[in-house]
């Protein structure tokens, strides 16, 4: 017995069989392309919303619906026919074979290759006519036989033949020349066209509804599916045009649609959702402890279970803690429902089938950065420029490249990791030439590591010089590092890092300093190692 469902409820298939043949019962079959409105587009696949109006007759009717998109999922079909006068029976994805539709871009490879095809065609052809006239000028019949020639008109025939010859013979190189590279050209071209069009397969998706209408009706239909053969992903476009000015924030989208069908004037929305992952929460499940063996019982174990020793194990479980809380960070992002965002593009836009990607502007903002020079000297020996931006979560990032302008100059690219965002967000303007930075090792403080009783003493001594060639003041935040113990046995003694404000639990120090017009300074960094003579440091 056939399922039935009522007015205005949704068909959702959960486990669709895929069928080219058609019902045995004799029924009306109606073929009709879907109109797509609207699409959702996910981070991967995305969402059409499409419809069709039916006329109907009464009885049993197959509708074919055509002009839907490659890989449909399924379970995600949803079916809705508006009319009380008119029953679903059932609803099955099936395929037809069709002659394949290139997008332009195939199209005109195609177009290429047979103009190409064509011109060594024509050379060809050209080459053949050449042949015809050499075997006439070698001909001696092609002169005529009127007796024996003079001295003279033998010389005049003798240097006609040579310059058409010449001439001739010129021409098929050029021609010869021109075939073998015309050649190659349509070999690279027939690869790459071979290679585009691998993914058409000549076939033509199709959803057939089966209904049974009470009386001859209009109906409207509404069709939902997901294909996995669209995506987005974010990027950005940041823009300063001075020290003075605030940074732009363009909210951008690198959009793909490969579904097989044009998308003509559809309204768009982006959403940061992820349809392919598990919508239900992970299970936890008990969660053992056992002594270990001793390492002969181990040894006997071996060839049954390779167990990861105890460090590794707890290694992995403090790495899958700290991926929980990345994820959690990463999962709160408030918007319209509190799980995902969404945007939604103002006017409809039309998106061709196509293996290319578009980019769409979704908005722009205004940020109030404070600017400043940043160098990591024992990193790298210049200077940097950067804006830092607070409440960087009111912003809505999501992980994406940024391309990054000051005073209407593209600086590079920079990528935004939402994953380890902060409140703050550091936003790269490039490197500064202007002020210069060195880090040189101390000399006179340097000493190789020396023997004092049962220890090891060593000292290191650095000098950070900072040099402005600006007319004005500049400040610069300099950053370096002392080594950390994590060993009490390890000292880290004799410290002098002048003004600089010293993290304890890091070792970074950070030096504000600011240079007057060509001002020169330096900064110290000096240190003591003391370790016992017999142990090896790891980290030196």
């Amino acid at each position: 017995m056939a399922l039935t469902y009522s007015l205005k409820s949704t068909l959702l298939v959960a486990g669709m069989v895929i069928s080219a043949g058609v019902a045995a019962e004799a029924q009306n079959v109606i073929v009709q392309d879907v109109k797509l409105n609207s699409a959702t587009i996910f981070l991967r696949g995305a969402e059409l919303f499409n419809s069709a109006t039916l006329t109907l007759p009464a009885g049993a009717s197959e509708i074919v619906l055509s002009n839907v998109a490659n890989n449909i999922s399924p379970a995600s079909l949803s079916v809705i026919l508006n009319n009380d006068d008119v029953t679903i029976q059932s609803v099955n994805l099936r395929s037809e074979a069709k002659e394949p539709v290139y997008p332009a871009d195939i199209n005109e490879l195609k177009a290429q290759i047979d103009t190409a095809e064509q011109a060594v065609a024509q050379l060809n052809m050209f080459i053949q006519i050449n042949d015809e006239q050499l075997g006439l000028l070698r001909d001696q019949d092609f002169f005529g036989s009127s007796g024996a020639l003079s001295t003279e008109q033998s010389v005049q025939k003798l240097a006609f033949i040579r310059e058409q010859m010449t001439k001739i013979y010129g021409e098929q190189l050029s021609y010869q020349k021109q075939i073998n590279n015309k050649t190659e050209e349509i070999t690279r071209q027939k690869a790459l066209f071979a290679e585009k069009t691998a993914r058409f397969d000549g076939r033509q998706p199709q959803i057939v509804v089966s209904v049974d209408a009470k009386k001859a009706v209009t109906a409207e239909l509404d069709i939902a599916y997901i294909t996995a053969d669209a995506a987005w992903a974010p990027a950005y476009d940041i823009r300063t045009t001075g020290l003075d000015k605030p940074v732009t924030l363009t909210y951008k989208a690198d959009v793909i649609q490969n579904t097989g069908i044009n998308w003509d004037q559809v309204k768009l929305t982006l959403s940061s959702a992820d349809p392919v992952q598990t919508i239900a929460p992970p299970q936890l499940f008990p969660w053992y402890l056992a002594q270990v063996q001793d390492y002969e019982t181990r040894n006997m174990m071996a060839d049954m279970v390779a167990a990861p020793a105890p460090m590794v194990m707890e290694r992995e479980r403090s790495a899958k803690n700290k991926k929980v809380s990345r994820g959690i960070a990463d999962f709160v992002r408030t918007d319209s429902n509190g799980i995902s965002l969404s945007y939604t593009i103002a006017q409809p836009y039309s998106l061709p089938s196509s293996q290319e990607s578009r980019s769409l502007t979704i908005k722009q903002t205004e940020l109030t950065g404070k600017y400043r020079y940043i160098t990591r000297p024992k990193l790298d020996e210049h200077v940097y420029l950067q804006a830092d931006i607070d409440n960087a979560p009111a912003l809505n990032l999501l992980s994406g490249k940024a391309n990054i302008y000051f005073a209407d100059r593209y600086i590079g690219t920079s990528f935004i990791d939402a994953a380890t965002l902060t409140d703050k967000l550091a936003i790269p303007f490039g490197m500064n030439k202007d002020i210069q930075v060195t880090r040189t090792v101390n000399a006179k403080l340097k000493k190789q590591p020396g023997i004092l009783g049962s220890a090891v003493e060593q000292s290191e001594g650095y000098i950070i010089n900072l040099k402005s060639v600006y007319s004005e003041p500049v400040t610069v935040h300099v950053f370096d590092q002392l080594p950390v113990s994590q060993d009490s046995k390890i000292l880290v003694k004799d410290v002098e890092f002048g003004d600089g404000k010293l993290d304890k639990k890091t070792g970074e120090i950070e030096w504000e300093v600011t240079l007057k017009p060509q001002q020169e300074v330096e900064l110290p960094l000096n240190y003591t190692l003391k370790y016992p003579k017999d142990t090896q440091i790891y980290g030196l």
